[in-house]
């Protein structure tokens, strides 16, 4: 066992991994279930499993956030144990059961399975989150350093998984007249400078345009807005009270609150235009979906932001150690998560902006572009690029199975077609662009980074037994991210035995891209977007 000081140590260069880890999780299982599964609730004697288990996902996230910033800020010796690949599997397999109960739906009725989906996704979770911790800790050492702080970690984690009761409770201040009329009547402002003529109605709360009307109830108050922006300020002054000035950093609370607001009238004024210019369906089951999160987590990151780089709001610590973490651009395992977590996220983005999220494609090709060229120097000095003949006929392979495999007659996406008629042929051809060069180039360096690169790599520390597991999760997992779980799970179990082969990620990679270069011929040639 060893322990580490944070501050400049491994364990504080291995905290944003394992948080772009989770995060990137918590995106592909809300991804698999809302967007590729279609998946209809359990729901039984009033009992709803996704509502459940939503909210235990919410607080997970919260608490995690909670105890990643306490772990990097609060100067204590943190223990940790011997890094064992078991618990890693461990890990993986119960995130692989949580996918369980959806592909389980696909064959029985919802209704049948409730209490069947609440055991496995309680054992799923236990499982991940049993393997998580005992990969990084030892649990005899960890206990004897909760005790040395207090049990402070323990008091953090508890706060954080009631403040989304906090937002709950602080619906009720929306009853408030003065604050209901002020929102209300920014909205109607917003859509009226913005040229249109609303329809407002505020004795009831209900705005909108044309045909397209909302009842701006306490959900879409900003009251949730506010107190989680005004608990996640508070929750970083006490982590950071040896380094933040006070009191002027209470200054962050008024400016916070003021811009959590302005964030939600727009939210509600994009929201009713977005219903009645472009597509209701995308304005209530995209756009009102997800909004709300993306602006806190664009708030939340502006006021850590803020913090840390304003002079005024900061103090000089003395006593500190130095940083000897290397730069987030040196770090290979960021580069090997990081795109895919922009992949992941500008996917959400896109379901919640387009009424066919196929059409925001450009954007996710940026995300990936974008990360792939941060981190482009590891990867011209950690992969040995080599053009593998071996690699280029198992791709080839692949991409013919892929197309065999591919149904027949439901591949090509009618609402994907409509939806690029209307874009005009300047609009097309670039879009058509984007979509080659990031299916062929962008898309296979992301996932083999990711599913070879990371999770095989790390899991295959020898031994037979090991290395069968290392390749079943990462064959799964990969099968899960695609929809089409036979025909992905055999082309995943290809790239991971061509890598296997000589060890090397460029074999992989290249093995996907010729795969993706035949699929996306394939479409070119029959204009059938939706296969690829």
């Amino acid at each position: 066992m060893a322990t580490f000081r944070t501050g400049g140590n491994p364990l504080e260069r291995a905290l944003p991994v394992v948080a772009a880890v989770v995060a990137s999780e918590v995106v592909l299982l809300v991804y698999v279930y809302q967007f590729l599964l279609n998946f209809e609730c359990p729901v039984s004697g009033g009992l709803n499993t996704c509502m459940m288990f939503g909210d235990l996902l919410t607080r997970f996230m919260v608490v995690f956030g909670a105890l990643v910033i306490f772990l990097v800020v609060q100067p204590a010796e943190i223990p940790t144990g011997a890094r064992r690949t078991g618990f890693a599997a461990l890990h993986l397999a119960g995130f692989a059961l949580l996918f369980a109960p959806g592909i389980a739906t696909l064959f029985v009725q919802p209704a049948a399975i409730v209490w069947p989906t609440i055991a496995v996704w309680t054992v799923g979770s236990l499982m991940a989150g049993a393997g998580a911790f005992l990969w990084f800790f030892s649990p005899p050492a960890f206990l004897d350093w909760l005790r040395s702080t207090g049990f402070a970690p323990v008091w953090v984690c508890l706060t954080a998984f009631f403040v989304p009761d906090l937002a709950e409770i602080g619906q009720l201040l929306w009853n408030v007249e003065d604050l209901a009329r002020v929102t209300f009547d920014a909205v109607h402002q917003v859509l009226f400078r913005m040229g249109n003529a609303p329809f407002a109605e505020p004795e009831t709360y209900r705005i909108g345009l044309d045909d397209f009307v909302v009842s701006v109830g306490s959900p879409c108050s900003g009251i949730e807005g506010f107190v989680l922006v005004t608990a996640f300020i508070g929750f970083n002054a006490w982590l950071g009270r040896g380094e933040l000035r006070f009191p002027h950093y209470f200054l962050l609370i008024p400016l916070g609150i003021a811009a959590s607001w302005v964030f939600n009238v727009l939210r509600i004024s994009l929201l009713v235009w977005i219903g009645a210019r472009v597509s209701p369906e995308l304005a209530m089951e995209g756009f009102h979906s997800q909004a709300g999160w993306i602006a806190f987590t664009i708030l939340s990151f502006g006021i850590l932001w803020l913090s840390s780089t304003v002079s005024w709001w900061r103090i000089t610590p003395s006593g500190r150690v130095a940083s000897t973490a290397p730069p987030v651009a040196q770090d290979w395992n960021a580069a090997r998560l990081f795109p895919f977590i922009a992949f992941m996220m500008s996917g959400v983005v896109t379901s919640a902006a387009f009424a066919t999220p196929a059409i925001g494609y450009p954007l996710k090709a940026a995300a990936m572009l974008v990360t792939l060229l941060f981190f482009r120097r590891l990867y011209l000095t950690r992969i040995t690029w080599a053009i593998d003949p071996v690699a280029v006929a198992g791709g080839a392979v692949v991409g013919v199975m892929w197309l065999f495999l591919l149904p027949f007659g439901v591949s090509d996406d009618a609402g994907l077609t409509g939806a690029l008629a209307g874009l005009g042929t300047v609009g097309f051809t670039l879009w058509a662009i984007t979509r080659i060069a990031g299916t062929v180039l962008l898309v296979p360096l992301v996932e083999e980074l990711v599913f070879r690169g990371y999770i095989l790599a790390e899991m295959d520390r020898g031994g037979r037994n090991t290395r069968i597991a290392a390749v079943a999760v990462s064959t799964a997992l990969f099968a899960l991210l695609h929809g089409r779980w036979l025909a992905a799970g055999l082309a995943g179990l290809a790239f991971a035995l061509v890598w296997l082969r000589r060890r090397s990620l460029a074999d992989a990679i290249v093995a996907h891209m010729v795969a993706n270069a035949i699929v996306a011929g394939w479409a070119v040639l029959h204009r059938d977007w939706g296969a690829i």
